[in-house]
């Protein structure tokens, strides 16, 4: 048990349960009990952070509360969904909890509450007519069981469930006590969930903030690439006056070139059914002139890649400014496209650049995220470090 459990105890004296003929005095004491320990279960599903914690202090007070020695937590089975599966629980043998699974189908006790969302008394199992008793109950010696949903909205989380050895009666009562157990259980689950999806979000944003860092990082190592690159082609012309007037017109495709894979409309997606491969490869790429070509035969992709391919051509033309090809005079960059077996495949060449010793020992943010969408888009990304300059090959699905 968690240290931040409350301690919940029975009280001094000794209590006779209402279906063993207990007086009104002991029965008043006796739900008074069960509100006792339905408050400290409550105080510690507002405090705790843990799904497993939650769940298995809910079925060790519910059990104490209905003075059984069994009770279970079951939720449907992701890898079987007509089976629920025992997530927690307390007085079962080892392997049962997080392995055993009980039907989900409405001949089920516990199927039955499931489906229906409504609670289940069966107080005699082996004379019970309406629902077979599950081996796991056979197994361990169960009479008779109490089942309730556990839900917090129209779809239930799972099935909150008391079993007892002896013979007996549940009766409504019980079933109060037992469902609101189930209810706070459904709270104290949403608010969890809650919490894990607001962390993933404040996880996302992180990397967004990072991503942006990144970006406007290469923006400048990009313009300064290009005033590079139109300052050399200027004099080689022998006209170094037109520097300026280069670098103006290839900043201004540079702008273009992200346009067409970085801020599409709404309009322009809902159009956009197909993409060319290689006339985005080109529009993206033109701002480095002479240096980068773009070949291949015909082919098409989903219009949903134009941005996880934009992005990728986007960072490897930067990396290659920044330690490749393209931050030499004489470097050259070849990009190919061809089709095979329905794959589009891209290969990126660099020629001409600073000699490669060996691969680098760590991976960038950038080629770490490029990496990410492209799988995440159904492609692959393989990366060749040659003594000669860079390759890469990517494939995309074709539509």
């Amino acid at each position: 048990m968690s240290s931040d459990t409350p301690e919940i105890r029975p009280q001094d004296a000794a209590v006779v349960e209402p279906e063993f003929g207990a007086s009104v005095e002991d029965e008043l004491s006796w739900r008074l009990r069960q509100q006792e320990i339905l408050s400290a279960f409550g105080l510690f599903a507002l405090r705790c952070k843990e799904r497993f914690d939650l769940l298995g202090e809910a079925t060790r007070a519910c059990a104490d509360g209905m003075n059984v020695d069994l009770c279970k937590y079951l939720e449907r089975d992701r890898e079987d969904p007509s089976r629920l599966l025992v997530c927690a629980g307390v007085g079962w043998k080892d392997g049962v909890v997080g392995v055993a699974t009980l039907g989900a189908d409405l001949e089920s006790p516990a199927g039955y509450a499931f489906h229906t969302r409504q609670p289940v008394i069966s107080n005699h199992l082996e004379e019970e007519t309406r629902f077979r008793t599950p081996v796991l109950m056979v197994e361990h010696g169960v009479r008779r069981a109490l089942n309730v949903p556990v839900r917090d909205g129209a779809e239930p989380y799972g099935v909150l469930e008391v079993d007892s050895t002896q013979d007996g009666k549940f009766s409504h009562d019980d079933i109060a006590f037992v469902q609101a157990m189930g209810n706070t259980v459904a709270v104290a689950l949403e608010r969890l969930r809650t919490a894990e999806e607001l962390e993933r979000a404040m996880e996302r944003e992180k990397m967004l903030a990072h991503e942006m860092r990144h970006r406007i990082k290469n923006l400048f190592s990009v313009v300064s690439g290009v005033m590079s690159m139109s300052e050399r082609e200027a004099r080689k012309s022998g006209e170094p006056e037109n520097a300026l007037s280069l670098a103006r017109e290839r900043i201004g495709a540079l702008e273009r070139a992200a346009d067409i894979g970085l801020h599409q409309s709404e309009s322009d997606r809902a159009v956009t059914v197909i993409l060319n491969p290689i006339v985005l490869s080109r529009s993206v790429l033109s701002p480095y002139g002479g240096q980068v070509t773009v070949e291949g035969g015909t082919g098409v992709l989903d219009g949903s890649l134009s941005t996880p391919l934009a992005l990728l051509l986007h960072e490897l033309a930067t990396n290659s400014i920044k330690y490749g090809a393209l931050g030499s005079g004489d470097g050259t960059i070849s990009v190919h496209w061809s089709q095979t077996e329905g794959r589009m495949i891209m290969t990126w060449v660099e020629e001409g650049g600073p000699l490669i010793d060996a691969a680098p020992a760590h991976s960038g943010f950038g080629t770490t995220l490029v990496t990410g969408i492209i799988s995440a888009s159904g492609g692959a990304m393989s990366t060749e470090w040659l003594p000669t300059g860079l390759r890469v090959t990517v494939e995309f699905p074709v539509t």
